[in-house]
């Protein structure tokens, strides 16, 4: 039987949090007022949408944020505890379950070697547009009508993760 480990992401695997850390990839390492003032309590996602437009619009790339995320600090002990859960994949399954998006934790771990420890990610949806921008896929993320705690969120992810897992190693036969 393996072991599940779960982890978050901003101040648990890495040391900070990967949403603000990106701002110090703009010239001056500041947001605007306008994009500052544009936060709605309960719409961080959508935030982080406007943010990173205005990255893209300042002609910032994804290498130079990629670069920058990369620096971000690990917790500490947390690089060794994932060095661990990778040299201990067949009694180890490791899922992290995060509020940042897809881009941002996939850098910083590829950056620092150690994706290999994870075996999903369930955070928002992000991607490289047409104009070559990071972009948040915000229609994804989050339906008006319904407003999910995080609490529920965390235990739907692991409920799938589980569930593949478990079904990945039945084998099904007819009678």
């Amino acid at each position: 039987m393996k072991t599940l480990m779960v982890f978050d992401f901003d101040h648990t695997v890495v040391d900070d949090n990967s949403d603000t850390w990106v701002i110090r990839c703009l010239p001056g390492g500041t947001l605007p007022d306008s994009v500052k003032n544009s936060y709605r309590k309960g719409h961080w996602t959508e935030y982080m949408g406007n943010v990173l437009k205005y990255i893209g619009e300042q002609n910032v790339t994804p290498d130079q944020i990629r670069s920058e995320l990369e620096t971000i600090p690990f917790t500490d002990g947390m690089k060794e505890l994932l060095t661990y859960i990778s040299l201990h994949k067949n009694s180890i399954d490791c899922i992290v379950i995060s509020d940042s998006n897809t881009l941002f934790i996939e850098w910083i771990l590829h950056g620092s070697r150690l994706q290999s420890a994870v075996d999903q990610v369930f955070t928002n949806p992000a991607h490289i547009n047409e104009q070559g921008y990071m972009e948040m896929d915000v229609s994804l993320v989050r339906m008006p009508c319904l407003r999910i705690s995080s609490l529920v969120k965390h235990h739907h992810a692991i409920f799938k993760f589980t569930s593949i897992a478990i079904f990945s190693h039945l084998r099904l036969t007819r009678f």
